[in-house]
C-alpha cells in the first residue's frame, strides 16, 4: 500500500516504457522511481497496443491515457514524436486529439488526488496539456518543466515559439538537461531562470567496466534512435572510407526508429555490404554488455533539418561510465560530458571525413584511446550518477511543493543572475578597483555570496596577476560559468565554513533577495563570522528610492509600502509576486550595527568607477559625465537618492 504519510507527485512524459524490458529510453523511469522515497508517485503517458492502461512499475502508480483506437494510436514511442511526424506527415492530425486526451487525463487526475507538485517532462506535449488542463483551475500545484532538447530547438517559428511560450507560463520552475540550452530557454521563458540539472544513469551498479574489458578491437558501436539527428548517415558514410584499410571492422547498430529502412538501404550499399548490423532495441540492462565489448562508441549527431538537436547525450555518458572509448561531434550540448578532447576524441557534425579520421585515431591507437576512456568514467561517475541527479531534482520539487505553505516573506525568490558574462567581468574589475587589491597583498581567501552565473566569481579565480581562492555560494545554481572556484548551494543565509576564514567577501545585489530584516540581519552576521578580523567585504545593494526599478523596469515600484508591491507588478504584467527588499542608507547603517561591522560608504567613488569602466560607451553616460566631475562632497549629498548604495565593511 502506497505510504499516505508521502506527499503526492504527478509526472508527465511522452517516453517510459510501455512494459517490463521495453527497449524505449528508460530514463523517465529510473528518475522517477529514485523519487519515490520522497514522495507518492503518480505516472501519466500516452497509451500504446499492448500495454496496461493502469499498472503499479517500479513502485509508480502508472496512468496510460488513449488519445485514439489502439491501432491508430501510432504518435509516440519508437522514435520519438517529431521523428515519427517527419516520417509520415499524417500523423499531423493525431496531435489535437493527443493533447485533448492528455489534458482530460490530467485534469481528471487533479480532481481524484491532491498532488504536492507536478513534473512535467517536455514542453510540448506534455506542459502544453498542462495549461490546458489547468485552465480556470484555482489554485493547481506547482510545476516544473524539464526541457530536454527536441522540445526547446525543434518546433521553430514565431507561433510555435509562442504556443511553447504561453506553456511555460504555468511553470513555476524550469530546468534544461545542458548549458547549451540556457540561452533559449531564457529566450523562450524570460519569466523562469533555468536550472541546469542533467539527466543521470546508473554508474554504481549497471554502466560500469568489466574487471578485463574483452573489447573487440574491430567492432564499433551506436546507440541511440534511428532519426535524423542522431546523424548515422554520417557514420556509414565514415565507415565505407574506412574499410578498404581496414576490412575486419563491423559496426553494430542498436536502436530502432523511422529512418531505419532508409539506413538499411544504405548498409546494403557494395561499400558497406556485411558490416553493418541492425540489433533493434534493446533493454536497458543489457546495453552494457556492448559497451564493454565495442572497441569505440560514437555519438554522431547533427543538426535536423527543422532545429531539433541534442540537449544532453546520456549514450555518451553510458559508454564512459562502461570504460568505453567515445568519439563525438562537436555539438554544444557535448561540452558538459566531454569538456575538451582528453575525454573524447571530436569531429564537426555531418563530416564523414573528419569522422573516418578520429575512428581510425582511436582504432590505431588503443591505449591513448583507454588513457580518455579512464579520464571520462572518473569525470562522468562524479557528476552524472543517479545519486547526484536524483537529489537535485528532489530538493527542486521539495523546495516548489513547500511554497504554497511558507510566510510571506518567505515565497519563492525569483532569479535574478545578471547573465552577460561581459558585464559581470566588467562589475569585477570595478570591484577589484573599489577593494584596492593588490597582487603584493595576497594571497587572497575570497568569498562570493550569491554567485548567479559565476562570472565575478570566475574573474578572481582566474585572474592573472592577483592569487585568489575562491568560493562562491547560492540558494540557486545559476552558473553558465563554472571553472575555477568551488560552489556550495545553499538553503538560507547561513555559510557552511568556520570563522575567521575569507580575507574578501563580495555580496553583490544580494542582500535585497534574501528576506526582510531578520534574513538581511543574519547575512550580514554570516559575513562578519566568515570574514578574517583584517578582512574586507563589499555590499552593493540597490536604493529603495531610485526611481526605476532595475529587476523589472517600473517607476517607483520600491517606493511603495510592501503590501501595493506585488499587486502593482501584478497589474504591469511582469510577473505574480515581488521578492526584493531594497534598503535605505539608514536601514544598512542599523543592520550593519546589528551585525557589528563597520560601514565606509563609496557610493560616489563606486559611481565614478562604473562610469570609467562599465558605461564609459554608453549614451546614458553622457550626463552622467558631467555629474562625476562635481566634488566628493557633492556626490556624497546625493548618496540617498543613487540608484545603487555601495559599502565596505569591516569587523568592529
Amino acid at each position: 500500500m502506497p505510504d499516505s504519510s508521502r506527499p503526492r507527485l504527478l509526472v508527465l512524459t511522452s517516453t517510459f516504457p510501455r512494459w517490463a524490458d521495453d527497449p524505449e529510453p528508460a530514463f523517465v523511469l529510473e528518475l522517477t522511481r529514485r523519487l519515490a522515497d520522497r514522495f507518492q508517485v503518480h505516472v501519466l503517458a500516452p497509451h500504446a497496443p499492448g500495454a496496461a492502461s493502469l499498472e503499479s512499475l517500479a513502485g509508480l502508480t502508472v496512468h496510460r491515457f488513449r488519445y485514439a483506437p489502439e491501432g491508430w494510436q501510432t504518435l509516440t514511442y519508437e522514435g520519438g514524436i517529431l521523428a515519427r511526424l517527419q516520417a509520415r506527415p499524417g500523423r499531423l492530425a493525431l496531435v489535437p486529439l493527443f493533447l485533448l486526451a492528455e489534458a482530460w487525463a490530467i485534469r481528471r487526475l487533479l480532481r481524484r488526488h491532491r498532488f504536492a507538485a507536478i513534473h512535467s517532462h517536455w514542453i510540448i506535449p506534455q506542459t502544453l496539456a498542462l495549461r490546458l488542463a489547468t485552465l480556470g483551475m484555482r489554485n493547481p500545484p506547482p510545476a516544473i518543466c524539464t526541457s530536454h532538447g527536441g522540445d526547446l530547438f525543434g518546433l521553430q517559428g514565431r507561433f510555435l515559439a509562442a504556443v511553447k511560450h504561453w506553456a511555460l507560463r504555468r511553470c513555476t520552475g524550469l530546468t534544461v538537461v545542458s548549458r547549451a540550452m540556457v540561452p533559449a530557454a531564457r529566450t523562450l521563458a524570460p519569466h523562469l531562470e533555468p536550472r541546469i540539472i542533467p539527466m543521470g544513469t546508473d554508474l554504481r551498479d549497471t554502466f560500469t567496466p568489466a574487471p578485463q574489458p574483452p573489447r573487440d578491437p574491430h567492432r564499433i558501436l551506436f546507440v541511440g534512435r534511428l532519426v535524423e539527428k542522431k546523424g548515422v548517415h554520417t557514420l556509414l558514410n565514415a565507415l565505407a572510407r574506412l574499410l578498404p584499410r581496414y576490412p575486419q571492422l563491423h559496426l553494430d547498430l542498436v536502436g530502432q526508429g523511422p529512418d531505419e529502412a532508409t539506413l538499411r538501404a544504405r548498409s546494403e550499399s557494395p561499400d558497406l555490404a556485411g558490416k553493418v548490423s541492425f540489433l533493434g532495441g534493446i533493454p536497458h540492462h543489457r546495453l552494457p554488455d556492448h559497451y564493454r565489448r565495442a572497441a569505440v562508441t560514437v555519438v554522431p549527431s547533427v543538426v535536423a533539418e527543422g532545429g531539433d538537436q541534442e540537449g544532453f547525450g546520456l549514450v555518451l555518458v553510458e559508454a564512459m561510465g562502461c570504460g568505453c572509448p567515445v568519439i563525438v561531434s562537436d555539438l554544444p550540448a557535448i561540452q558538459d560530458i566531454a569538456p575538451d578532447d582528453t575525454f573524447a576524441l571530436r569531429a564537426p557534425p555531418g563530416d564523414a571525413d573528419a569522422l573516418a579520421q578520429a575512428l581510425e585515431q582511436t582504432l590505431q591507437n588503443p591505449a591513448q584511446a583507454q588513457q580518455r576512456a579512464e579520464k571520462a568514467l572518473a569525470y562522468v561517475r562524479e557528476r552524472f550518477g543517479w545519486e547526484n541527479v536524483s537529489k537535485g531534482y528532489g530538493e527542486l520539487l521539495d523546495r516548489e511543493r513547500d511554497l504554497p505553505n511558507k510566510s510571506s516573506h518567505m515565497k519563492k525568490r525569483l532569479p535574478h543572475a545578471a547573465v552577460n558574462l561581459s558585464s559581470r567581468q566588467k562589475k569585477a574589475y570595478k570591484i577589484e578597483r573599489l577593494l584596492q587589491l593588490e597582487p603584493d597583498n595576497g594571497p587572497f581567501r575570497l568569498l562570493e555570496v550569491g554567485t548567479g552565473s559565476g562570472g565575478i566569481a570566475h574573474y578572481f579565480a582566474t585572474h592573472h596577476q592577483l592569487d585568489c581562492d575562491v568560493d562562491a555560494v547560492d540558494v540557486m545554481d545559476q552558473r553558465i560559468i563554472q571553472e575555477g572556484f568551488r560552489f556550495y548551494l545553499l538553503k538560507d543565509t547561513d555559510l557552511p565554513f568556520p570563522d575567521e576564514t575569507y580575507d574578501v567577501i563580495i555580496s553583490n545585489h544580494v542582500i535585497e533577495h534574501v528576506g526582510q530584516w531578520l534574513e538581511q540581519e543574519n547575512h550580514l552576521s554570516e559575513i562578519k563570522r566568515v570574514l578574517k578580523p583584517n578582512g574586507v567585504a563589499y555590499l552593493a545593494v540597490p536604493n529603495r528610492w531610485m526611481i526605476m526599478e532595475p529587476h523589472y523596469k517600473l517607476p517607483f515600484l520600491s517606493w511603495l509600502p510592501r503590501p501595493l508591491r506585488t499587486p502593482y507588478l501584478k497589474a504591469s504584467g511582469r510577473e505574480h509576486f515581488y521578492d526584493c527588499e531594497p534598503l535605505t542608507a539608514s536601514r544598512i547603517k542599523k543592520l550593519t550595527k546589528a551585525a557589528n561591522l563597520v560601514p565606509t560608504d563609496i557610493t560616489h567613488h563606486a559611481f565614478r568607477e562604473t562610469l570609467k569602466i562599465e558605461d564609459k560607451n554608453s549614451n546614458k553616460a553622457i550626463p552622467l559625465r558631467w555629474l562625476a566631475r562635481r566634488s566628493d562632497r557633492t556626490l556624497a549629498r546625493l548618496t540617498p537618492i543613487s540608484p545603487t548604495l555601495v559599502y565596505l565593511l569591516h569587523r568592529h
